[in-house]
Formats: structure tokens, C-alpha cells, sequence
């Protein structure tokens, strides 16, 4: 018989068992493709679901259930079918096709997997069919994006608004909507322009009142998508005139989901209610920041008002919002980003659940009966604890956001820089997982900028942002010293640079500091002098070559290196040398901010180091990060020195000089313009190399092809 449940009913349908045979065969399928590859798995598993797609189609009533096992099992293989490209031809050659025959490149599979699927979505008289076949393509869009968009748009784009607007079953709308936010976040503007009314008319028409709120949940994500790829138009007049329209046609139905209006419909589930309400606030500020602040400035406002009462208010919050607070800050950060300074009067209400939750103080809990595998409770022991995954993922996320709210509203921050500070700093060091690390040292260099910025505005100088330069210093450098994953300590090192110029930078703006004068030497004379920050670096330097020599001694002396372990080591290698740019760009950053303040720092060890890593037998890598920093050394380190600097630094000249020889193109480049800025700085002391500079550059010049360095 064909199926009833959900095709015509309001609701949402109910959640199937994690143990139902649906979900067993999916991570079945899935396991077995892992386990066996795609190229030997996917033969027989595209064969089967094709003999249930065409049986399904011939009888569709009474052979339903073969459909949707189909679609199930299409939406799991997508993912598999793009791992293809990685398996060698002559395999690939024997994955069969879904409808076509023929010859497969793999743009004729993206479209023959469309192309088996689009009937069933469409046409298809069971709905929970048809939502299976959305779901399916939905998948496809995630996992064989953003190529299947660009090849696809024409078939798949309008299928999807038809569904998405007027399919009778809400169950199969709700589907439509959630496969088109997954086609729009991959999907460029060129793409999505000619069938850009259409898709703005269809979700329009699933967000409005009366619909299932199980549909207009995905229907407001899909408008956030929405606005998202409109941005992405090129053409800043066109990309402004079509956000201004789609928020005219989108804010009517999102404001009565924002303020709640929706609720006294909703009674019997409460946190469904909820979950559109918070969607519907971060797609009202996504669409309308998008649409501008002339636009978007009285909504802004109301938007505002509504989470910091009914979200951040302790004696209005409804209990089923709780859940749904990270949704409602990421659409304050939106604002903040559209209003700026405008912003700050709002900071009071939200800075202080952010920081609640960068704190991580619900991380670590006791342990419950909830947490326990024995369903009585049994095996639970006093003192236990465990670790919520939830609660790092918030943790994070609140870093991003403090951040995020720095940068927007910057000297507005500054009353709560230092609390954010005393919040954010030490994770740099003891976060539990990496990625908090990560994030938490990526927002210091925002948090010591706003206290300059509002330095500035009152009429200082930028000092009042010393302590908290240094407070952000004293943490960073300690990570640097005890972090041993690859991925912080990069972040680390970048932000110990970007804090440096952060606060020292006399003037607001995002472009690079050039010049010492642009700034304000707060280092000097502190207890954390430009000095001690390059002996922090070049320590870091140093570990990164001793683990690089580590693994060339193990390449050379154990019996059993193989193949495996030489891709890994190639791997570590490549993250060596993407942190040591960053550490490069740290000691740039120092001199640029303290120029010949910070050049006494590195006669000890820097520049003896960089003298043997320019050494022709040293690898290019080596010889190519050297170039880079004696560049910084000698445009910046000697601004405003005296005779005696200029002299001691004379000789970095004709290393640079040296460097410009021979090698790779990019060091040549950095060489040359190294030795311009050499002549520039050292002015007299220059002249034992001009002769020898002007003759090499020019016999370089000569046998080069003009195209090169």
C-alpha cells in the first residue's frame, strides 16, 4: 500500500530509531565503501540501486519502498562517487552509470546522478519518496559541490523552487528546502542569477504564515544561503541592488519568526518553535547585513532588542531558547559587523554569556546517569567527571564571536577588553582541544587594538594598550614555548606578530605597516623588550630545524622506513615550512614596530642563523626564508639608526646579493628588491658593494627570459 504518514500532515515527521534498518544500512554502505574503495565497492552497489530505481519507476504504488531505498542509498554513495577522481582510470572506466550509457568522465556522472534522481523528486506520487530523492541530491550538492551546481543549475534549479513552493506533502517541502540550502551554499552568483526570482519567490512562499513550521525552518536557512552567494556577486552596484531586494521580499516573514509570533502556534513543541525562531534572527541579520545599513538599521535595532531580552535576560528567558543561544549570538555578531561602532550601547548584554562560555566552565561536569552506559546508573562513581563535547564547540565558537565583536566595534570594545583578555589569554596554552587554541590566540590581536583605537579617540598616544599587549605577550609566548601540535603553534606565532602591530600601529586601517614611524615603540623599555620576543622566536625556529633533522637522521638510519613514512614526513615537512613563514612574519613584524630598537635583538642569534641558512648548501627552503627576513632586517631594522648600526649591517648586502644569484624565482625577487632597500638604508656604508651590486644585477637581468624574476 502506499504510504500515508507524512505526506499530507503539518507536523514534522517523527524521528526514526538510530537502529531502524534505514540508518543501519546507510552506515553500512558507507563502511563497506571505506573498507573496499570506491572503485571496487561502487560496480555492484550502483548496479543494485539502479535495478531498484527502475523497478520502483514501472510500479510506483505498491514498489515505494524499493524507491526510497534507492535514494537512501544514493545519498550515502554521493560522496564515494566524487572519491573517483582519485582512483585510476582503467577503475574508474568500470563503475557503471545510473540511466546512461556510454563512455563516464565525471562530469557526465555528476549529471547522471541528477539525472536518475530528479524523476523520483519530482514526479514520484509517494512524498516521503520524493523527500527521500531531495535529501539524496541534497547530499549530492554537499559532497560533489561546487561543480554540480555550475553543470546542473538548469535542470536541478528549477525543480527545486517548484518543490520548494508547491509540493502538497510538507514532509517532501521540507526536503526540497533543505537540498536547495545545500545547492546554494556551494553556488555562485553567476550560477544562481538566472533563476534568481524564481528561488527568492519559493522560499518567500515557504516562510509564510500558515505554513509548516517544519518547512519554514529550512526555508529561512536556504534564504541565508541565499544572501550568502548573492554576495558573491562581483558588480558591487548590482551585488547591492539585488541584496536590498531579496531582504524587501524576505524580512516580511522572518520579523513574526523573530519576535516569537509563531510560538502561540506551535505549543505542542516548543523547541522546534524555537529552533525556527533562531534561525529566522541569523537569517534576518545575514540578508539584512548584506542589504546594507541604510537598509537594515531600524530592523537591526528591533533584532538586537529581541535577543538581549528574550535571550540574554535572565527573568523573560524561556527555558526551550537555552539551546538556541549560539544561534541568537552569531546573529548579534552579524549586526555588530553591519552597525559598527553603533553597536557598542548592546555590548553590556551579550559580552558576558561569550566570556561564560569561553571560560569553559560547563567543559568539565560531574558525571551523571545520563552520562552512564548502564541504563540504572549503576557503574557510576563518585568524583568522576566528564568532558562535554558541546561545551567546546560553544567555547570555541564564543572565542570567534568575542573576536568577531572587537573587530567590528573596536574602540566601543575597549571596556571589556581586559575581561576578554583574562578569559581568552591562558586558553592560548591550556585549551583541551586544538581548535580553542587556535581561535582564542586568533582573537588577542583584536582585543589589544581596541584599547588603542580608544586610546587614540580620547587623544593618548596608544599607551594605555601596553598592559594589555602585554598580558596577550606573556600568554602567547608561554604557548610557544609548551604547545607541540603544529596547527596552534602556527596560530600562536601569527597572532604574537599581529598583537605586536595591533598595538603599536599609530594610525587605524588594515593596511601594512612599512615604516617604524608609523608607530608607537611600546616594547621599549618594558619588561618584555623587542629582544626578548626575537629570542622567543628564534627558540621556535631552532625546534623547527632540529625536528627537521631529526626525520632526515631517522630517513637515513632506520631499516624500516617505508613508503608510508616518507609521505608523512613530507606532510611535517610542508607544515614546517608554512610555520616558518609565519615565524618569519613575526620577527617582520617586531622590526617593522621598533625598528632599530629591535636589531640589537638579533645580533646573538638571528643573524648568524640566517648567515648559515643563505648558505648555497643549505636547502631552498632554508635559503628562501632568510631572504625574506634580512629584507625586513635591512628596510626596517636600520630606520633611524646611527652611523655604527648602518655599518654593522652593511654586510647583509652582499648576502642579499649573494642570494640574488641563482635559486628559485621567488628568493631571486626578494634578493633584489633586498639589495634596493640595502642602498636605500645603509646610504654610504652601501658603496664598497655598488659597483658589484649594479654588475650583478645587471648580468642577471641579461640572462634571464623576461617573464621570470
Amino acid at each position: 500500500a502506499a504510504p500515508s504518514e507524512g505526506e499530507v500532515a503539518g507536523p514534522a515527521p517523527p524521528d526514526e530509531p538510530q537502529d531502524c534498518g534505514r540508518e543501519l544500512g546507510q552506515e553500512s554502505l558507507d563502511r563497506l565503501c571505506r573498507a573496499l574503495g570506491p572503485a571496487s565497492f561502487l560496480p555492484r552497489a550502483l548496479e543494485v540501486v539502479s535495478i531498484l530505481l527502475r523497478d520502483a519507476a514501472q510500479d510506483p504504488v505498491p514498489r515505494w519502498r524499493r524507491a526510497r531505498a534507492g535514494c537512501d542509498a544514493l545519498a550515502q554513495l554521493a560522496e564515494h562517487v566524487g572519491d573517483l577522481t582519485n582512483c585510476p582510470t582503467k577503475s574508474r572506466a568500470a563503475v557503471p552509470l545510473l540511466c546512461s550509457t556510454g563512455k563516464a568522465s565525471m562530469k557526465q556522472r555528476r549529471r547522471d546522478f541528477v539525472g536518475a534522481l530528479l524523476p523520483f523528486a519530482t514526479r514520484y506520487p509517494a512524498g516521503v519518496v520524493r523527500a527521500a530523492a531531495w535529501d539524496a541530491l541534497g547530499q549530492a550538492c554537499a559532497d560533489l559541490g561546487p561543480r554540480i551546481q555550475d553543470e546542473c543549475a538548469s535542470s536541478l534549479l528549477p525543480a527545486l523552487c517548484a518543490s520548494a513552493e508547491r509540493d502538497a506533502a510538507p514532509r517532501a517541502r521540507a526536503a526540497a528546502c533543505r537540498a536547495s540550502l545545500c545547492f546554494l551554499d556551494c553556488c555562485t552568483f553567476s550560477t544562481l542569477e538566472p533563476y534568481l526570482g524564481d528561488a527568492v519567490r519559493a522560499l518567500a512562499s515557504a516562510m509564510a504564515d500558515g505554513v509548516s513550521n517544519h518547512v519554514r525552518e529550512h526555508a529561512v536557512a536556504a534564504a541565508a544561503a541565499l544572501a550568502v552567494s548573492c554576495s558573491t556577486c562581483s558588480d558591487a552596484a548590482k551585488r547591492a541592488a539585488v541584496c536590498r531586494e531579496l531582504y524587501g521580499v524576505v524580512a516580511g516573514p522572518l520579523r513574526p519568526l523573530a519576535a516569537g509570533a509563531h510560538y502561540a502556534s506551535n505549543k505542542g513543541d516548543l523547541r522546534a518553535a524555537a529552533a525556527l525562531r533562531a534561525r529566522a534572527l541569523l537569517c534576518l541579520a545575514i540578508t539584512g547585513s548584506e542589504a546594507g545599513r541604510d537598509v537594515f538599521g531600524d530592523d537591526a535595532r528591533a533584532l538586537l532588542d529581541i535577543v538581549t531580552r528574550d535571550y540574554f535576560d535572565e527573568a523573560r528567558r524561556r527555558p526551550e531558547d537555552d539551546a538556541e543561544r549560539a544561534g541568537a549570538l552569531k546573529s548579534v555578531v552579524r549586526v555588530a559587523t553591519c552597525l559598527g561602532a553603533d553597536f557598542a550601547p548592546f555590548l553590556d548584554r551579550v559580552v558576558a554569556p561569550l566570556l561564560q562560555a569561553a571560560r569553559g566552565d560547563r567543559i568539565l561536569v560531574e558525571r551523571s546517569a545520563d552520562d552512564s552506559e548502564d541504563d540504572d546508573g549503576d557503574d557510576l562513581q563518585p568524583g568522576e567527571f566528564v568532558v562535554r563535547t558541546e561545551a567546546l564547540e560553544e567555547q570555541a565558537q564564543a572565542c570567534q564571536l568575542v573576536c568577531a565583536l572587537a573587530e567590528a566595534t573596536m574602540g566601543g570594545y575597549a571596556p571589556y577588553a581586559e575581561a576578554s583578555l583574562a578569559a581568552l589569554a591562558p586558553l592560548c596554552g591550556s585549551a583541551i582541544t586544538s581548535d580553542v587554541r587556535c581561535v582564542a590566540a586568533a582573537a588577542l590581536p583584536a582585543l589589544t587594538g581596541c584599547v588603542r583605537v580608544a586610546d587614540r579617540e580620547r587623544g593618548g598616544r596608544g599607551q594605555a594598550a601596553l598592559g594589555p599587549l602585554l598580558f596577550a605577550l606573556d600568554a602567547l609566548l608561554e604557548a610557544i614555548a609548551e604547545e607541540a601540535e603544529q596547527e596552534p603553534l602556527e596560530a600562536v606565532v601569527q597572532a604574537l606578530g599581529a598583537c605586536v602591530e595591533a598595538a603599536c600601529r599609530i594610525e587605524q586601517g588594515d593596511e601594512r605597516v612599512t615604516r617604524a614611524d608609523q608607530c608607537a615603540p611600546l616594547l621599549e623599555g618594558s619588561r618584555l623588550p623587542p629582544e626578548a620576543l626575537c629570542r622567543a622566536l628564534h627558540a621556535c625556529l631552532a625546534a623547527t630545524l632540529q625536528r627537521r633533522a631529526v626525520r632526515a637522521a631517522e630517513a637515513t638510519l632506520d631499516a624500516d622506513y617505508d613508503d608510508e613514512q616518507c609521505r608523512a614526513d613530507a606532510q611535517a615537512g610542508d607544515a614546517d615550512g608554512s610555520l616558518l613563514f609565519h615565524v618569519g612574519e613575526a620577527v617582520g613584524s617586531v622590526l617593522r614596530t621598533h625598528g632599530v630598537r629591535a636589531l640589537s635583538g638579533l645580533h646573538a642569534e638571528w643573524l648568524p642563523r640566517l648567515t648559515h641558512m643563505a648558505d648555497p648548501r643549505c636547502v631552498e627552503n632554508d635559503r628562501r626564508f632568510a631572504t625574506f627576513v634580512l629584507c625586513d632586517v635591512v628596510e626596517y631594522g636600520t630606520q633611524g639608526g646611527d652611523a655604527p648600526v648602518l655599518a654593522a649591517a652593511a654586510p647583509l648586502a652582499q648576502l642579499l646579493l649573494d642570494l640574488a644569484a641563482d635559486g628559485g624565482s621567488a628568493r631571486r625577487q626578494a634578493a633584489v628588491y633586498g639589495v634596493g632597500a640595502s642602498a636605500k638604508a645603509l646610504g654610504p656604508h652601501f658603496e664598497p658593494v655598488r659597483n658589484t651590486a649594479v654588475a650583478s644585477l645587471l648580468r642577471a637581468m641579461g640572462a634571464r627570459a623576461a617573464s621570470t624574476a
